[in-house]
């Protein structure tokens, strides 16, 4: 690195550990080597789950990245739909639309950090998969908080074959440096 250059991003695209809450017929946690969407996930259940579901890392930050006058950016890429960022245990802040970034400066060391970010999707993939499953999903993870569908509305606007919305974090996440510039 040249004297007065900033360090290049660090990628956090894989090694995630994504957890589901127990009762909605998925597995308790599941391992990624890349981000996906969760219509893309092995399993009915997942595919069609709708609520919050927490991803976990950790990042390695060297010490190069700490110098005077720099600010350190968590950027998600894309998040469908909320993203709850913590790091280190301190909470970040909520985000929902674009840039899907949070300033993480003042709690992140050099050395090992731990990443947690729960996202949040939209109820339409839970309801279109209660209508295709009216029974249950055929590969249920057990658990399930009810017998036959877990949702209901007064006013029925999907069906069985809707297409499902992308959920989940889709990325690419990245640690980003920024210099801070003071102007008089």
């Amino acid at each position: 690195m040249k004297s007065g250059s900033l360090p290049s991003s660090l990628e956090l695209n894989g090694n995630w550990t994504l957890y589901f809450p127990p009762g909605w017929d998925c597995p308790e946690s599941l391992v990624l080597d890349r981000l996906v969407d969760w219509r893309e996930l092995p399993g009915e259940g997942m595919r069609h789950f709708s609520g919050t579901a927490r991803y976990q890392t950790t990042v390695q930050i060297p010490e190069q990245y700490f110098a005077a006058g720099t600010r350190l950016w968590l950027e998600l890429g894309k998040a469908e739909n909320l993203a709850d960022i913590m790091v280190n245990g301190q909470p970040m802040g909520v985000i929902w639309c674009p840039p899907y970034e949070v300033d993480i400066t003042d709690a992140v060391r050099a050395g090992v950090n731990g990443v947690a970010i729960s996202v949040t999707n939209l109820w339409w993939n839970r309801l279109v998969g209660d209508a295709k499953y009216p029974g249950g999903f055929p590969d249920g993870q057990g658990g399930y908080a009810c017998t036959g569908p877990g949702t209901f509305a007064t006013h029925k606007a999907w069906s069985a074959a809707d297409t499902l919305l992308p959920s989940g974090l889709l990325g690419p996440v990245q640690l980003r440096v920024q210099r801070r510039i003071v102007i008089p």
